[in-house]
């Protein structure tokens, strides 16, 4: 039976929520706030959310709440300028990490939780990663499992 733990928002150009699904109370703080993260890291990272690109994010320190909320976001453009955004977070039964479901009450880190949406460095800080860019899928994807690794 599918739980309906996802929930899905419109925000304006800006980042402020104008309207969200009321599924998920923990959604309700954790996407608008997720969206504000993701929308400041990539300002001071230089990515840039360009006409028809989402960018898919789980990290908890990012998005709010834990890897298995997926969060895409996806900027809407009108006559080539910036208007609004729209967000999905959905819940994924197991992504990874050294349990079934992914949640483990011993994890020591946040490698033992799961897949880490996505560590490009040797300091473990992830971020989040841009899914499609100008309509085409990122075939970087592939690369996760063998990215989602404390380096030795």
């Amino acid at each position: 039976m599918e739980r309906l733990d996802h929930s899905a928002a419109i925000f304006d150009d800006q980042g402020r929520l104008l309207a969200q699904a009321e599924h998920i109370p923990v959604h309700l703080g954790s996407l608008p706030w997720g969206l504000v993260k993701t929308l400041e890291y990539c300002d001071r990272e230089g990515i840039d959310l360009e006409e028809s690109s989402m960018m898919v994010v789980n990290n908890p320190y990012i998005a709010g709440t834990h890897l298995n909320d997926v969060t895409v976001i996806r900027p809407i453009y009108q006559s080539n300028r910036l208007v609004a955004y729209a967000a999905n977070k959905a819940h994924h039964a197991d992504v990874g990490g050294k349990v079934p479901g992914s949640i483990s009450i011993d994890a020591k880190s946040l490698f033992e939780e799961g897949v880490v949406i996505r560590c490009r460095n040797r300091s473990g800080i992830c971020h989040p990663e841009k899914q499609v860019r100008r309509r085409r899928g990122n075939k970087s994807h592939v690369e996760i499992p063998h990215t989602n690794r404390e380096e030795g």
